[in-house]
């Protein structure tokens, strides 16, 4: 295997794991009390927000390596970008069917 290869496997793996964790983190958010269930969201949300600055930074530096995992990308984008969790956190009763603990 050689670096390249390795290089795109764990970028493919890290896109994967963020967005896991991410989606994790809101859909826990509604099992948890107050403080601690917004606590979840504005990590899924400042998550968000790194990846996407991570992102920005790997589009000027490793640019062969985005688009080599164009699809990937723009997936992880649609599912995990900061925008996104803004609009599932003001939408969750939708997207989850169930209000958050007061």
């Amino acid at each position: 295997m050689t670096t390249s290869t390795t290089t795109n496997i764990i970028y493919f793996a890290v896109l994967f794991l963020v967005t896991l964790i991410i989606w994790t983190l809101l859909y826990k958010a509604q099992f948890l009390e107050y403080d601690e269930n917004y606590g979840n969201i504005l990590t899924a949300f400042f998550l968000s927000v790194v990846a996407t600055i991570v992102l920005t930074v790997f589009w000027f530096k490793w640019r062969h390596i985005i688009k080599t995992y164009r699809w990937q990308t723009f997936l992880f984008l649609i599912l995990s970008s900061p925008l996104t969790i803004a609009l599932v956190s003001i939408n969750y009763p939708t997207i989850f069917g169930t209000i958050l603990k007061n």
